[in-house]
């Protein structure tokens, strides 16, 4: 059903589910490009400065469309601007989807457990 997917596809990605499932996944479909919750908040604080590097060396390229290796729908549309916004994070800028701090409950207490107090 379309409430069981709607779950699926906010609970793959880690975040709480506030009741509102609609608002968050109209929010979080809504971008052109997203960086998994996951990656974001757990693996890129700790090689920010090597995520960046890749970051800027794939933007360079002049793509018109991606392929998400993990979807089976695709490809979709996504610039070399797409791809920058979405790692807006990396360079202390806003991202081209920024969670609600109350999605992030669980995930933040996942990475201070496994980064320590400073994730």
């Amino acid at each position: 059903s379309e409430a069981e997917w709607y779950y699926k596809f906010l609970a793959f990605n880690f975040l709480e589910l506030r009741g509102q499932d609609r608002q968050d996944f109209d929010a979080l479909a809504k971008a052109k490009g997203v960086v998994s919750p996951i990656l974001r908040f757990t693996l890129y604080p700790i090689c920010q400065a090597q995520a960046l590097r890749w970051v800027t060396s794939v933007a360079a390229w002049p793509f018109r469309q991606a392929l998400a290796a993990h979807l089976a729908e695709g490809p979709f549309p996504l610039t070399p601007q797409d791809f920058l916004e979405a790692f807006g994070f990396l360079q202390q800028r806003r991202s081209s989807w920024e969670p609600e701090p109350a999605q992030l409950v669980r995930l933040r207490q996942a990475a201070e457990t496994l980064d320590g107090p400073q994730a």
